[in-house]
Parts: C-alpha cells; structure tokens; sequence
C-alpha cells in the first residue's frame, strides 16, 4: 500500500532501522525529496535499500525538510520511474528538479490505468486532475479541500519550492516523526491460532506450508472478477499494510489472505 515517512528540519535522519524496515515491507521503489536552494529536488528510483541509505548520507539532510516513499506496486510498471515522489508540472524522472511535488499513499481507484499503460494511479491523477488545477492550488482551501474528496481514504504528502508540506488526508505522528500508515514498524507476532487451526505464535510472514484446508473453516470468504477488483478491495481498507505477499493485516488485527489465483478473499 506504501508508506510516506516525513521528516522536519529539526529531526535527525529516520534510522537505518526505520528506513530498512519500511523498504522491507514497501519493497516496489522508494525515494525522496527537499529543497535545497528554492527548488524541490527529488532522488528516486532506489530499489535496493543499501542505495537509498547511501544517497540520504550523500545528501546531509539532517537540517531539512524531507519527505520519503516507500512503494508497493498496485498498478504500473514495478520499475524506478514509477517510484514516487513525482513533480506535478514537470516530466517525470529519477532525479528532478521542480516547483511542486507530491508522494501519495493509497489506491485511487477512479484513476486506475489499464493493464497496458505502463503509468501508475497515481501519475493518471496528477495528469488528470492536479495538472488542470492552478499553480497555486496547494495554498486554496477550497481547491483542497475537493482534493480530499476526490481521494478519499488516500494520503497525499505536497512539497513546494518554499520548504511548505502540506499533507492531506490521515497521517500519524510517532516520536516526532509523521507517516501514512504503521508500516514503518517491523512485522508484529500475531496470534492466527483461530484463523489457521493452529495453536502457538509465529510472524505471518513464516505462514508459507499451511493446508488448504485450514481456511476453509468456517470464514468469510469474498470472490472478485478479477485480480484487479481483488487488489483494489485490499487497498481500500484504512490502515491496512502488508505482512507477507499475500497476506495482510489491519490495525484490528483481521487477517486478509489472499489467493489471486481463484480471486478469492478469506477474511479472519
């Protein structure tokens, strides 16, 4: 589902631990930007975490502003170019230079593209709607605040040429730090004993030899046209993230598995 992790100027870098963990579980592409001398600067495309942890050392960042990405890919090429941040009036490129950028977190459904477009949801919004917007639109509460409607449970995370982050929809502060979701915080031990017959802790993500048997008993199952519609459902759950490739859990604790290839949902 991705996460945004934001931090301010007068915050120290997010730790190699922090950062390791939030490429792990949001493993499509990351990057990140800031200003430096009136412009937005964006550096992405970091498909392996060593790279990304580098680049941010580089850069010496720990008086400014910075807005990181991490993604998982629900639509579009799982490539750099498709990481985020992206600029909103220039051409899209690993390393930019711009006036206003944005990082999104969420699936926005209206905006999704065809299977052929090698584009993703949330370069078809920019596209489609904030490219028709004024150049002033970030500091329009009205413009704003349709923004926020359109998107609906998805986060969006601005970076102007002044250092101004405007942030809409739902984040989260954690030490001083702010992000769209939890999945800065490593795979919790969650007890799945009633989910899978069994009756003793491990992390999901070493839930790979269960029967198929086990969830057939007695759970909500949810079917789907395609894998598409089943991807978009998962997606839309608010706090949601990702604990093995198919597997996911909310901030309830309801465990989500997923067999894409029958498009079937079994639900905890």
């Amino acid at each position: 589902m991705c996460i945004i992790a934001i931090k301010k100027a007068h915050m120290p870098m997010f730790d190699d631990d922090t950062i390791k963990t939030m490429f792990e579980n949001n493993p499509d592409g990351a990057g990140y930007m800031y200003v430096n001398d009136g412009k937005v600067i964006i550096h992405k495309g970091f498909m392996d975490v060593e790279e990304l942890a580098k680049s941010l050392n580089d850069n010496d960042l720990d008086d400014k502003n910075v807005i990181l990405h991490f993604r998982i890919g629900t639509s579009g090429l799982k490539n750099g170019l498709n990481a985020h941040p992206y600029p909103v009036y220039d051409d899209n490129a690993l390393d930019c230079i711009t006036d206003l950028a944005m990082a999104h977190n969420g699936v926005l459904n209206g905006f999704t593209p065809s299977f052929s477009e090698p584009i993703n949801d949330t370069q078809n919004f920019i596209h489609k709607v904030l490219r028709n917007l004024d150049k002033d639109f970030i500091n329009n509460k009205d413009k704003k605040f349709l923004i926020s409607k359109i998107i609906d449970t998805n986060k969006l995370a601005f970076l102007d040429s002044h250092d101004n982050i405007t942030l809409i929809g739902e984040f989260v502060e954690d030490g001083g730090y702010v992000y769209s979701n939890t999945s800065y915080k490593p795979k919790k031990m969650t007890n799945v004993s009633n989910f899978f017959g069994r009756y003793h802790y491990r992390p999901l993500s070493m839930f790979d030899d269960y029967e198929d048997d086990d969830k057939s008993i007695g759970h909500k199952v949810m079917s789907f046209e395609n894998e598409r519609e089943m991807m978009n459902f998962i997606n839309r759950i608010p706090r949601i993230y990702m604990v093995d490739d198919d597997l996911y859990e909310d901030m309830d604790g309801n465990i989500y598995d997923l067999d894409k290839d029958a498009c079937l949902i079994y639900i905890n």
